[in-house]
């Protein structure tokens, strides 16, 4: 079965066949022409002269062909069908979908325009003029009231980002790349790749479309998820001589599978094909939903986990000491042997890294103003490849060593077998051996047709044990439906929020998307407004031209376009926010196997993130850029550098810029928030009463069943969080084959008998702790009380019903 791949042919956005179900109305499809028309307006004459003398040789096509590009309108190019296209197959969140198709029945009536710009009119939005369009939609941006931002940003993100990444049936490009300079490095048709490509299909694949509905297989160990986490887990257990399945929601793909188009690699290898926000959709979030999970699509950067925070997750508040610095001359940790580990099998260095020249505008501008910085180790074969840049749309070429060509690999090899297309329902669970806590006994799983037939169900047996590395979104998700109890399941996710200063440098082809994309880092605002290292890191992002687009603010369809003529000489720093506030990960009521992510941002993480914008601004101005930017959606977020009479009066408007931005602030909807990590949600500690997991990555509520991801971090990690990740599962799995290991020697190992009276002795304290815990923060309702006094007398580590 190859259903991601098959699916996505002959579509616009690389992104599935026309939907089966419903179009839109005329009435819809008229106003969303008018809303994508107002974004990206047909340019008059007078229009394009302005663009293309302004940027008379710097243009990245002969003139002729640029003008054309720019001329088009989005519906002239093609982009209602692509928008329509995100509507018809569902691939917005249901409250998303719902959201925009009012949008659309609002803009196509006189009343409804009325009632979402707060004016007078006679007319609907979908048959007013272009200069009426584009200032009714520029006070959305505005809006005092954030319900209306919320609007423009999610109609700006999806329309932008789309814009310059969709690519009609039949065409090669998207219409206005000429206009950007922008091509994909794609490998000649039917030539070798450089690397032997190991074939999963023919060697461990399970044949699904022999499968019938109802049908059990048994393994000795059934790991969820073929992420960073999974790999690692899968590997180890499977070296150890034991029969792992891995079963993973996301279809096969490997490397010559990838398509490396925007827009295509965010529909086959991301979360809701990209477009995934939080609840309140003031936040897009970036996860990876493909065979090899994160490390498919991550940028390559492998920052350790920072001893500061490992002193936070070893100290007393969470008890885990296995993740302590370890002292110069002692014994190495765990965790320490764990982390060196990965970082060998994965091929992480510094040594020898090549900058692109985004990078190493945040090196030179922190060396000029005496900021630390730093290069930052990669697992990338060849850092100087411009390839290199096309990472996170997955890796054609094997250059990066992510899970494909690492882990999952020494899995396959060990006898693993993996299941595409198979979606974990629940973990099943049967009385322990000696009573008292019940044990994971394998898990219930969806698995797709590739003939478009509804899923069955199967069962995937466990004789020793079931890992989860769903990922920190999908892991709380399982054990929700799972029916667990332990009030620390979902709660506690941490995003690193990011949001981004961007500059223009026109005597400079940046070209931020080419190259290794996040190779540089600065931790002068890493220590946070307390000092209590909960600050940002500034670094480079990997930024292409769709979701540069999204980024950028707009303000008319005029500027947006000048932004595409630019976006070869622009440059993006981002803020990376060790967030100390919290969200948390619940089921979404229309999809239970879905999440539904809960988060708001705190005061402290946003104070925080001010203050890093504002030094990001200097890092740039360092460098003598044409303008600097935010992401804000005013008119006011951009500033003008080049031209100024001194240094003190470039000093001047960097700081009255800075000052803007502290004045603006980052309530929601009024800058572009994003995250790429996902954290917390089923922690790990010494205790029930504040945690999920124990030290040895059991869950407390369920014997022999583990979690192998980032969601068992305490905290967030401050650095991004791959290899953490790794060296997480790595210790956890190592702990696990140790385990069975004794048990099967028949051994009365000491580690057995510590386990057992470790998890006995927290679960007799988790109820009263857990009650005190609720009482003291919203008060506990009788039922919750009831189901947690019925889980202490059922035995140790908090048995579920």
């Amino acid at each position: 079965m190859h259903h991601g791949v098959e699916a996505r042919r002959g579509s616009a956005l690389g992104a599935g066949p026309p939907s089966a179900a419903a179009g839109l109305s005329d009435a819809r499809r008229a106003a969303l022409r008018a809303l994508v028309d107002t974004f990206l307006p047909r340019l008059t004459d007078a229009e394009l002269a302005q663009l293309l003398d302004g940027a008379a040789g710097r243009l990245a096509a002969p003139r002729a062909s640029v003008e054309a590009c720019l001329r088009a309108s989005g519906t002239d190019a093609g982009l209602d069908a692509a928008v329509a296209e995100v509507l018809e197959t569902h691939a917005l969140a249901a409250p998303d979908e719902k959201d925009f198709l009012l949008l659309l029945d609002l803009l196509g009536s006189t009343v409804g325009t009325v009632a979402l710009f707060a004016t007078l009119a006679t007319q609907p939005f979908a048959a007013m003029g272009r200069a009426r369009r584009e200032a009714l939609l520029s006070s959305l941006a505005r809006s005092a009231l954030e319900l209306r931002r919320k609007a423009f940003n999610g109609v700006k993100r999806l329309v932008l980002a789309l814009s310059l990444s969709f690519v009609p049936r039949g065409a090669g490009a998207n219409p206005y790349w000429p206009a950007v300079g922008y091509a994909l490095p794609r490998r000649a048709e039917g030539a070798a790749p450089a690397w032997n490509e190991y074939d999963y299909r023919a060697r461990a694949l399970v044949d699904t479309a022999s499968l019938k509905d109802g049908d059990e297989l048994e393994y000795d160990v059934v790991v969820v998820g073929s992420g960073g986490g999974g790999g690692v887990a899968a590997a180890k257990l499977a070296e150890a001589g034991y029969r792992v399945v891995v079963a993973e929601k996301a279809a096969f793909q490997g490397p010559s599978d990838y398509d490396e188009g925007e827009a295509a690699a965010f529909k086959d290898l991301y979360e809701r094909a990209g477009l995934l926000t939080t609840v309140d959709g003031a936040m897009t979030i970036l996860a990876g939903a493909a065979f090899g999970g994160g490390t498919s699509v991550n940028w390559a950067c492998c920052i350790p986990l920072p001893d500061r925070v490992r002193e936070e997750w070893g100290a007393a508040a969470h008890g885990l000491p296995q993740f302590l610095p370890t002292p110069d001359g002692a014994e190495a940790s765990d965790f320490d042997r764990a982390l060196a580990a990965v970082m060998r099998r994965i091929g992480a260095s510094a040594d020898g890294v090549v900058h692109n020249r985004n990078n190493e505008l945040l090196r030179d501008g922190c060396m000029r103003l005496g900021y630390p910085v730093r290069a930052t180790a990669q697992n990338l074969k060849d850092t100087a490849a411009k390839s290199a840049g096309w990472t996170c749309f997955g890796d054609r070429y094997g250059n990066k060593q992510g899970g494909l060509y690492t882990y999952l690999l020494d899995a396959a090899r060990a006898g693993c077998r993996f299941m595409e297309g198979c979606a974990v329902e629940r973990v099943l669970m049967g009385p322990a051996a000696a009573g008292g806590t019940r044990r994971a006994t394998g898990v219930v799983a969806r698995v797709a047709r590739c003939d478009g037939a509804p899923p069955i169900t199967i069962t995937l047996k466990a004789r020793r044990a079931v890992v989860l590395a769903a990922g920190a979104l999908h892991t709380p998700c399982v054990l929700l439906r799972s029916g667990m109890r332990n009030p620390h399941v979902g709660k506690h996710l941490r995003l690193h929020p990011v949001t981004g200063v961007t500059a223009k440098f026109f005597g400079d082809e940046v070209r931020a998307y080419e190259g290794a994309p996040m190779t540089t880092v600065s931790d002068v605002c890493a220590d946070g407004p307390a000092g209590d290292y909960y600050g940002a890191k500034l670094e480079v992002p990997s930024t292409h031209p769709g979701l540069m687009a999204a980024c950028l603010p707009w303000t008319s369809g005029l500027a947006a376009k000048q932004n595409f003529l630019d976006l070869n000489h622009a440059a993006a720093f981002i803020v990376l926010q060790r967030d100390k506030g919290e969200g948390h990960v619940a089921l979404e009521p229309s999809d239970k196997m879905k999440p539904a992510v809960h988060y708001t941002l705190s005061r402290h993480d946003r104070e925080s993130m001010i203050d890093a914008m504002q030094h990001a601004v200097r890092i740039f101005a360092a460098s003598d850029p044409d303008e600097v930017a935010t992401l804000h959606v005013q008119e006011t977020s951009t500033a003008a550098l080049r031209g100024a009479a001194s240094e003190a009066e470039k000093t001047a408007r960097v700081e009255a810029f800075n000052a803007r931005i502290r004045a603006r602030g980052l309530a929601n909807h009024a800058a572009g928030l994003f995250s790429a990590h996902q954290m917390g949600t089923c922690r790990m500690g010494a205790s029930p009463a504040t945690s999920v997991i124990d030290k040895d990555g059991e869950c407390w509520e369920c014997d022999d069943l583990y979690i192998a991801d980032a969601s068992t971090f305490p905290t967030a990690s401050g650095a991004n969080p791959m290899v953490t990740t790794l060296a997480m599962s790595h210790m956890v799995a190592t702990r696990l084959v140790d385990r069975l290991a004794a048990e099967d020697a028949a051994h009365e190992a000491p580690a057995l008998a510590q386990r057992e009276a470790r998890r006995a002795a927290a679960g007799a304290d988790a109820p009263a702790l857990l009650l005190l815990k609720g009482a003291a923060a919203v008060g506990v309702v009788a039922g919750v009380a009831a189901a947690l006094v019925l889980w202490g007398r059922r035995g140790r580590s908090g048995q579920a019903a």
